[in-house]
């Protein structure tokens, strides 16, 4: 693929660019001559790239591996790297810049691409537990900044290995599915719901001003997860066992969280299941109370 390549006076305007140039942005050249050219530059970047030639302009060196987001003409974005050249006159004195590069649009979108897939469930698209430790790392920062409560937990289905030895393990993808959607709906979209494991999930919720506040989303979540989901003429019924650790109530520390909400869980997964238990034994009491 040909290189773009443009000149630019002091003030950034275009004086010339050639073919690959128009085909990237989507502009003639008789529009893009005269042009500025931070008019093809998403605003954000703007500073980032008139330092790299205010660098040039200073030392007179070129500059490499200046990335940008472009703007085309029809509005989408576009990802461009180049390396940036002083342009000077026969004194050396300079008189503007000059600029190779190629569009890498595809490269960044396989880069993000990637990187998503690094953290994120391939099958629900949720985030890992690599990902989630690190959203509770930031949460409980926050919630001890602003000294609000946050809830973890941790949630197993219940049946969900009878789904798969009675329907098929397609359909306990499509079930996992499913239950990735309900819990989200369950939830604002400032918390956070991860797949930890193969029935497993997590919830991480902040701004719990009392522990019933943790309650309604757990009695949210037991009604949306129990619901019956069709697949393929068959039906599949799961429940939720779901173990809750109070931040900073039971622990301030990311691992020892996730540690009790999981001990809460298997609490629960041995007295009856399809239901939810506080790691603080009062605050269950408290509940069977009401």
């Amino acid at each position: 693929m040909e290189d773009a390549y443009f000149e630019v006076d002091v003030a950034g305007n275009y004086t010339f660019v050639n073919d690959a140039v128009c085909r990237h942005l989507g502009f003639s050249r008789e529009e893009l001559l005269g042009a500025s050219f931070r008019d093809q530059m998403v605003k954000e970047e703007l500073e980032k790239v008139y330092e790299a030639f205010g660098r040039i302009y200073m030392t007179g060196k070129p500059e490499t591996g200046i990335l940008y987001q472009l703007l085309r003409k029809d509005g989408t974005r576009g990802f461009a790297e180049m390396t940036g050249f002083p342009l000077t006159n026969r004194q050396g004195e300079i008189i503007g810049f000059r600029g190779i590069g190629r569009d890498v649009t595809e490269r960044k979108r396989i880069e993000e691409q990637i990187k998503h897939l690094a953290t994120h469930d391939v099958l629900t698209d949720l985030p890992t537990m690599r990902l989630a430790k690190d959203r509770l790392k930031m949460t409980i920062s926050l919630a001890q900044r602003n000294r609000m409560m946050l809830v973890v937990m941790f949630i197993d289905l219940d049946g969900f290995k009878e789904v798969n030895d009675t329907l098929g393990h397609d359909a306990g993808d499509y079930v996992l599915k499913q239950v990735a959607n309900r819990l989200i709906s369950c939830v604002r979209a400032s918390d956070t719901v991860a797949r930890i494991g193969g029935d497993e999930f997590l919830i991480i919720a902040n701004g719990i001003h009392v522990p019933e506040n943790a309650v309604q989303i757990a009695r949210k979540v037991i009604g949306a997860v129990s619901l019956p989901i069709d697949y393929n003429g068959g039906r599949a019924i799961v429940g939720s066992s779901i173990g809750i650790a109070l931040c900073p109530n039971d622990a301030q520390d990311m691992e020892q969280l996730i540690k009790k909400a999981d001990d809460a869980m298997y609490k629960i997964k041995k007295t009856g299941k399809n239901n939810f238990c506080f790691f603080n034994e009062q605050l269950n009491n408290l509940c069977n109370q009401q």
